[in-house]
């Protein structure tokens, strides 16, 4: 469901990341990440939120670097 109006609330995340050069020009990423998050406000659900992240780099000239990647949640 959706709420509106103002509550406090807290949010804790935690953001992993690996990265590894496969070639000088080409570094492959990897970045996970978790936030968990509270509502002062007894009716409100709090919620977990996992995403993960994957992306490679190609450096095409020295200012010029491409990027492919994908993102789930």
């Amino acid at each position: 469901g959706v709420a509106t109006g103002r509550t406090r609330s807290t949010s804790n995340t935690i953001t992993p990341a690996l990265s590894y050069q496969l070639t000088p020009l080409t570094t492959m990423r990897v970045t996970t990440g978790f936030t968990h998050q509270e509502f002062e406000a007894d009716e409100l659900r709090g919620s977990d939120i996992y995403r993960g992240d994957l992306s490679c780099d190609h450096r095409i000239t020295p200012l010029l670097t491409g990027t492919v990647g994908y993102t789930f949640q």
